[in-house]
């Protein structure tokens, strides 16, 4: 059995509206070799249905119908029958050009290859293209992720502008995390890259990211678990795989998180712990979190409940305590 050169993993969830153009996008690819896994999320429209008939016009189309869990979920359930040798995440409400596909066609060693989108809001469309391009293949890794990572465009991140060889994915286990519904894929994409020893910049902005008021896809999490990412964050920072420029900014990253997860759920039973949590980080790594004045004079109050009873009663009183 000949195995497909990509599989590609499109989570979906009640995307009837634009699930056909993002399939037929896929199904119109000029290089032929992949696969396509669409993972039906307990869908409540006809989604499921749709699904269906491509996979009855199209062997390369596999559907699977699971309960609703989350996109993780469904990412992680499809990333578990994958079989390609590098791995395509497509949201069902956007779409990918004709040649997308082709920035991989030639490759066998590389471990993740980048490359840009376009955000299409009504009839604009505006490119995000990764740095330093045209395609190029870097083994400095420090300074290519600290590059991406701090990028303007969120390029590190996201789920979806990137291949991944799945052997990796499968060796070490890495996989979605399912308690988290925002950032998820900056935590993906941050484990991954432990076990890497080349990256692929493109040019190439063949990705449609559809800006939607209404996207069930692209809205931000009402209730993001800011203290779970801080917490994961700082354990691999634990790890000692990170140095220089990037380890500085993943410690930055995770200084955000804690005091996101006071200032943004004040009310949260988990405001206690973040708090503690927070003034602990930032003492442990305060010559390298590069913050605004006023919050260094706050974590600087001598006594530790004094400085946490004022830090926690500005957050209530809703002040904005700009990073």
């Amino acid at each position: 059995m000949m195995l497909p050169k990509v599989s590609i993993i499109v989570p979906v969830y009640n995307a009837e509206k634009y699930l056909a153009t993002c399939v037929d996008s896929v199904l119109s690819q000029s290089f032929k070799d992949f696969e396509l896994l669409l993972v039906d999320d307990g869908s409540c429209d006809s989604s499921g249905v749709i699904c269906d008939s491509f996979a009855s016009k199209d062997n390369r189309v596999r559907v699977f119908h699971i309960s609703n869990g989350g996109p993780s979920k469904a990412r992680n359930y499809g990333l578990d029958r994958a079989f390609g040798k590098y791995v395509l995440f497509v949201d069902a409400d956007d779409w990918i050009d004709k040649r997308t596909l082709d920035i991989i066609a030639n490759e066998n060693t590389i471990d993740l290859l980048f490359f840009g989108f376009k955000q299409i809001k009504n009839n604009s469309s505006e490119k995000c293209q990764i740095p330093r391009s045209p395609q190029h293949i870097s083994t400095n890794l420090e300074n290519t992720l600290e590059m991406l990572f701090t990028d303007e465009n969120q390029c590190f991140g996201l789920t979806w502008n990137k291949f991944f060889r799945r052997e990796i994915l499968d060796t070490f286990k890495v996989r979605f995390c399912e308690e988290l519904r925002y950032r998820e894929d900056e935590i993906f994409t941050l484990q991954y890259c432990k076990y890497i020893s080349s990256i692929g910049l493109s040019e190439e902005c063949p990705y449609n990211y559809r800006l939607l008021d209404d996207s069930l896809s692209h809205h931000v999490n009402a209730n993001p678990n800011y203290l779970v990412l801080a917490n994961i964050i700082e354990a691999e920072l634990g790890n000692n795989m990170w140095k220089t420029n990037f380890f500085e900014a993943l410690i930055n990253r995770t200084f955000t998180y804690y005091f996101l997860a006071i200032s943004e759920d004040i009310h949260s039973i988990n405001v206690s712990t973040a708090l503690y949590e927070c003034d602990r980080f930032f003492h442990q790594y305060q010559k390298k979190i590069t913050t605004s004045y006023l919050k260094k004079i706050l974590f600087s109050i001598p006594a530790q409940n004094v400085r946490l009873f004022v830090i926690e009663s500005l957050c209530k009183l809703r002040l904005k305590i700009h990073y």
